[in-house]
């Protein structure tokens, strides 16, 4: 019953979009990047060669898509505008100095706990953080990939990143908040003076 539905599904979203698969993520075509909006095995291997497809709003990835881009290398990233993409990797923090980028729900977790990031600090929680440390890295940003609260230490120790990019597939929301709370102390850490004085 489930496969009859899939496969009912995944006719009409052939049926309705006449291009083959991609359109385009907004309304303004200059700045727009196209998207598919229905990933299966069959669109990775024609996006093999670039090791990238890039995911139109709302699309559809089917389970066996998903497995086979893991296993190939294939990222399945989401489309965005061109003025969209040079924003996400750039610090946009709000007065409590969390940045603007986080889901709400990671944001007001944050906020009831009172944590302020310093300046030049930021986190990302996302579904690809490879593929966001990557651009990150690109722009010249550090950027660093956590999916256990034991990395915060040891990549703070290690390369202090200005970005963090939290694994939303493997952090759920309240070990998000964990590692989050642990970033800020080890970031306040490192930009407090030192006075000097003995312990």
């Amino acid at each position: 019953m489930i496969a009859d539905i899939a496969r009912r599904v995944v006719r009409q979203l052939r049926e309705s979009d006449s291009s083959g698969g991609a359109v385009a993520s907004s309304a303004n075509p200059a700045t727009a990047v196209v998207g598919e909006k229905l990933i299966t095995i069959e669109t990775l291997d024609r996006h093999a060669a670039t090791g990238q497809v890039v995911a139109a709003a709302g699309a559809i990835i089917t389970p066996a898509a998903r497995e086979e881009a893991r296993r190939r290398g294939i990222t399945i990233q989401p489309a965005v505008d061109a003025a969209a993409g040079q924003a996400d990797c750039h610090s946009n923090h709000q007065a409590n100095g969390l940045p603007a980028s986080l889901p709400e729900s990671l944001r007001n977790q944050l906020d009831r706990r009172n944590v302020v990031l310093p300046a030049g600090v930021e986190i990302r929680w996302c579904d690809e953080p490879a593929a966001e440390v990557y651009r990150c890295c690109s722009n010249g940003q550090p950027a660093a990939m956590i999916a256990a609260l034991s990395d915060v230490e040891r990549f703070h120790d290690e390369m202090a990143p200005q970005v963090w990019v939290l694994d939303r597939q493997k952090l759920n929301l309240i070990a998000a908040v964990n590692v989050a709370v642990r970033i800020a102390r080890c970031a306040a850490k490192s930009v407090q003076p030192n006075d000097g004085g003995s312990r």
